[in-house]
């Protein structure tokens, strides 16, 4: 594995850093790091591994053979943000029916409840009814049978 002398440069631009940024974050001049940069002057190890955790990167993305600069580690990553997405817009299409079932459970329970609150009075009507009928039932004259 050999180190890639256009990572330096591709990371800070990519961000769109100056030299001056990356040089203090080295403790060197903006000369000094123009010059790493260019490939003028080699780099530290300890120098990419400051580098790597300032842009949160992999250490391997300074050296060439590197698998996230293979062209098909990066066709994948593509198709798995495609994934990603995809996954991503189910994930709410799923979200929004969880809400309305949700939405559907609550109007039923409500419902329920209004059928009980019935057939409680209902049932006290019957009861009430039931009630009626037997005293006037009691109020009748026995009849004598034949």
């Amino acid at each position: 594995m050999q180190y890639d002398t256009d990572a330096m440069r591709r990371l800070r631009t990519a961000r769109g850093l100056r030299q001056d940024a990356l040089a203090e974050a080295l403790g060197i001049t903006r000369s000094g790091y123009s010059k790493k940069e260019t490939g003028v002057v080699p780099v530290t190890i300890a120098e990419l591994a400051l580098l790597a955790k300032f842009y949160k990167v992999s250490l391997s993305e300074f050296f060439t053979n590197s698998p996230f600069t293979d062209k098909p580690f990066i066709e994948q990553a593509a198709v798995d943000q495609d994934r990603l997405s995809w996954l991503q817009e189910q994930n709410e299409w799923l979200k929004s029916q969880l809400e309305a079932e949700r939405k559907e459970v609550q109007d039923l329970r409500g419902e329920l409840s209004n059928y009980r609150k019935e057939a409680l009075e209902l049932k006290k009507a019957l009861a009430e009814y039931k009630t009626r009928l037997e005293a006037a039932l009691a109020a009748l004259p026995e009849s004598k049978a034949c």
